[in-house]
């Protein structure tokens, strides 16, 4: 699993989401990073572009409609792959996963300009049980039927409407006596980075048993809290004084 050097551009660069084989298992979930890094180059450029060329008045519905366009964008850029592409690759290509990063800026938008009166909306657990009970069908239309094209095009497209609507509905939740949940919340980001280095092996030694689950929780997390305070914390604070020095 170790990555030869004239493969690591790929990674260095974020575009091994565009590349395919050859593939290293432990490592190419970070497909997902490759989408949010060309995400967060493009939202920022977009708001340069509305902020040079459109009048103030107009800004916001710009925005909105940008925003909007490229949810669509992002479900038909699916659909287009598999109905014109041998490949049929709806899974990792950051143009078919534009959708799902742009429901989320919708939902920072729309608590940006109307925040007030969603947190003083009387009904937000229903629209959490809402979201809830709309992921739930989803993922189980897609288990019974098992069919491609609803798990390639479908699938990813309807799973970010059923978090938009969840996370509308706790964003102004007080989690601050959640200590455990927000404990693991923490250290997520880099336990997704490295468990796969895990999973493997300790399926082939253990399978799918409490006592593997239980070695996998054991040997992972403590790894993620370590990559976080080490790696994470410790750039993120050097780039924090950059900032502060150059932007002061």
């Amino acid at each position: 699993q170790i990555i030869p050097l004239w493969d690591m551009k790929r990674y260095l660069l974020f575009y091994q989401n565009y590349t395919g084989l050859p593939f290293h298992w432990s490592f190419d979930h970070v497909w997902s990073l490759c989408v949010e890094e060309h995400f967060y180059i493009l939202l920022p450029l977009m708001f340069l572009f509305i902020q040079r060329f459109v009048a103030e008045k107009q800004r916001k519905i710009m925005v909105y409609s940008l925003v909007v366009a490229t949810i669509f964008a992002g479900v038909g850029f699916k659909a287009l792959s598999w109905y014109f592409t041998d490949g049929k690759d709806t899974y990792s290509a950051t143009h078919n996963r534009l959708d799902g990063l742009a429901w989320g800026v919708l939902l920072n938008l729309i608590i940006y300009d109307h925040g007030h009166r969603i947190k003083s909306y009387p009904y937000l657990k229903g629209i959490f049980l809402i979201g809830l009970m709309f992921f739930l069908v989803v993922i189980y239309i897609s288990s019974v039927f098992n069919s491609e094209l609803y798990n390639r095009v479908f699938l990813p497209s309807l799973v970010p409407i059923a978090y938009f609507l969840m996370l509308m509905a706790v964003y102004f939740m007080d989690f601050s006596r959640w200590l455990p949940v927000r404990f693991i919340a923490y250290y997520s980001y880099n336990w997704y980075l490295w468990h796969p280095v895990f999973v493997y092996f300790i399926y082939d030694n253990f399978g799918y048993t409490p006592l593997g689950l239980l070695i996998y929780l054991v040997l992972s997390f403590p790894i993620s809290v370590i990559m976080t305070i080490s790696v994470e914390e410790f750039f993120l604070n050097r780039r924090e004084k950059i900032l502060k020095k150059w932007f002061s």
